[in-house]
């Protein structure tokens, strides 16, 4: 009987545990299209502006799309990936991380503690919301990343 009420509690344990979406790995640049959504030509310029903005100014700007957050908050699942990653530097975190989980329709724009004076919460929002959601209700995912990022690259500077 006790062998019984431990595996219950054991199963009731697991149970109220949240899951988390496993992470995907980093990638060898800074560019993750794991959705698919970003057109090859429009990555190559991507990864090779987000490249050379890494090397004149030590801040990094990550843009990662996946295939879904499998029910975690983008949020949680942004800063997890953040963490994961390691963006921006430990010693600098003067790094941000552009998430986009097109399935699940969720954006973020995380920024690490070395730039959230110059990219601030509402400012991210107003990116979102102003510059890259019109371009993705239009389809053209591409341009919308590719503006989102222009935009968090001269809030940086």
């Amino acid at each position: 009987m006790r062998l019984l009420v431990a595996w219950l509690l054991a199963l009731l344990a697991f149970a109220g545990t949240p899951a988390h979406a496993e992470l995907p790995a980093r990638p060898d640049g800074p560019v993750l299209d794991q959705a698919g959504v970003i057109p090859d030509a429009d990555e190559a310029r991507l990864d090779q502006k987000l490249r050379a903005y890494t090397q004149a100014t030590g801040r990094s700007v990550i843009v990662a799309t996946v295939a879904s957050l499998d029910g975690d908050e983008v949020e949680n699942y942004a800063q997890r990936l953040a963490e994961t990653w390691d963006i921006g530097g430990a010693e600098t975190e003067e790094g941000v991380l552009f998430l986009i989980a097109p399935n699940d329709r969720k954006l973020r724009i995380h920024t690490g503690r070395g730039v959230q004076e110059r990219l601030t919460d509402a400012l991210s929002g107003r990116i979102i919301r102003d510059v890259v959601v019109p371009r993705f209700k239009a389809n053209d995912y591409g341009g919308g990343i590719a503006a989102g990022v222009d935009q968090i690259i001269a809030q940086l500077d």
